[in-house]
């Protein structure tokens, strides 16, 4: 069980955590719902959909996985410029994390489309 923050990354950055196989309670993400709570909940998205959560500051874990299947799945961080101090480092840690920018260019509302379920559903067709 962690938070982000105890490995350098800063209370700016969102996490997302997208599953590419099944998962369940048993072989899934845990957090909790806001730093302290200990309320741990899991992470029951269907592969292909996108998870988001505070994980620098709320704690999250795996749990042994008891499906006999792996889990695949993948996680990023993302973060405003105005979020992140470059030059901020976690005391006694010599590892810096590395930091890109991404510029993207304006794009024009399409009525029919649904924007959140761009951002939380990757399902094919690919």
């Amino acid at each position: 069980m962690h938070s982000d923050n105890q490995y350098g990354h800063q209370a700016g950055e969102i996490n997302f955590w997208l599953p590419l196989t099944n998962v369940e309670e048993t072989s899934t993400l845990w957090a909790e719902s806001a730093p302290g709570l200990e309320d741990w909940r899991p992470f029951l998205v269907a592969p292909g959909e996108i998870k988001r959560f505070h994980g620098c500051t709320c704690r999250h874990l795996t749990r042994a996985n008891g499906t006999g299947r792996s889990r695949v799945s993948l996680d990023f961080r993302c973060a405003a410029r105005s979020a992140v101090d470059a030059e901020w480092q976690l005391p006694g840690v010599a590892h810096r994390h590395e930091m890109r920018e991404m510029q993207l260019a304006p794009v024009e509302p399409d009525e029919d489309a649904r924007c959140w379920r761009k951002v939380v559903d990757f399902r094919g067709p690919f």
